[in-house]
């Protein structure tokens, strides 16, 4: 038997984001200063933004391809967004 595949819009992933950078938000808001209780969250911030990118083709800057990751020993491309 087959399991279930959970699928995703664009806003659903970009709303998956924006909750896992909420958790340092709140700390810097109530708390007035960030710890590393936040770091798992971040983590799976960037995961998810990097799946977005280059597992998902969702990225109006990249288009729609596919980029290997990093772990397939391909070459990583990276783009700084600061």
């Amino acid at each position: 038997m087959q399991s279930e595949v959970e699928l995703y819009t664009k806003e659903q992933l970009y709303d998956m984001i924006k909750l896992s950078y909420a958790g340092r938000a709140a700390e810097e808001l109530f708390i007035g200063s960030i710890t590393t209780g936040a770091a798992d969250d971040l983590q799976k911030a960037t995961r998810l933004a990097s799946q977005f990118v280059g597992s998902f083709g969702m990225s109006k800057d990249f288009g729609i391809g596919v980029f290997p990751s990093s772990g397939s020993g391909a070459s990583k491309h990276t783009k700084n967004v600061s």
